[in-house]
């Protein structure tokens, strides 16, 4: 039997200026309206908010260490599709925060596909570069 699996990762990415939504499969990503300021060796500067969530389903026998196991491959497609499009990597040193679970189903508002940096729109190419990786 089989149990369902929810992995969410919060990120502050250093791309202030965009506002994405997209899924790809059992993964969403999104912008929230949270900006957050951070410190690095170059000085202060404002992150975006992004979140991830990440569903799959793991077997009684599984861990939960199992079900992060089968997330990554998504969640390093998801982050590949937005750096692509910002030429800026995300990555894990962007994560801020992450939690599991096998009971509550992570919340989040649905909305339609975006991709919108620097107030350019950039949906039309998303759902093609989507649909190459679906294919």
């Amino acid at each position: 039997m089989s149990r369902e699996f929810y992995l969410k990762k919060v990120y502050a990415y250093a791309f202030e200026d965009i506002d994405v939504y997209f899924k790809y499969n059992n993964t969403v990503i999104y912008s929230t309206d949270k900006i957050k300021v951070m410190n690095d060796e170059n000085g202060t500067f404002k992150a975006r908010i992004l979140e991830l969530i990440s569903t799959t389903c793991i077997e009684d026998h599984e861990t939960e260490q199992d079900g992060i196991r089968h997330c990554i491959p998504e969640i390093l497609k998801v982050q590949n599709v937005v750096s692509f499009f910002t030429g800026m990597p995300i990555t894990v040193y962007n994560e801020i925060d992450s939690c599991f679970s096998m009971e509550e189903k992570y919340e989040y508002v649905k909305r339609g596909t975006t991709l919108v940096i620097e107030g350019k729109d950039y949906k039309n190419q998303l759902l093609k570069l989507i649909d190459k990786l679906q294919s």
